[in-house]
């Protein structure tokens, strides 16, 4: 499906996964992250930043991983792109999105 901006996709993403009621990002992100959160009855939960690059910091995301957890939701900031690799790890060693 080709989409015209990010929050659609993001929107559309949510969408397709099932069961959780919670995705983690980092609050330093632009308002169209948390309306597709909210848009599909999610609930956000903050992870801070760190201070290196502003980027979600990994080292907080896997405390904030609970049974209710659907997704890990990272923003890139400034142009720096955040810990993919790390972030994918975490994701993948708890069974998250």
């Amino acid at each position: 499906m080709l989409v015209c901006q990010w929050h659609t996709c993001f929107d559309f993403a949510l969408k397709a996964y099932e069961s959780g009621s919670e995705v983690i990002t980092t609050p330093f992100t632009s308002v169209a992250t948390m309306q597709a959160i909210h848009w599909n009855n999610l609930k956000p939960v903050f992870v801070d930043v760190n201070q290196a690059d502003l980027n979600i910091d990994i080292g907080q995301v896997e405390a904030a991983i609970t049974r209710e957890t659907l997704a890990l939701l990272p923003v890139h900031v400034f142009g720096n792109p955040c810990n993919v690799k790390g972030i994918d790890t975490i994701a993948h060693r708890n069974n998250v999105k």
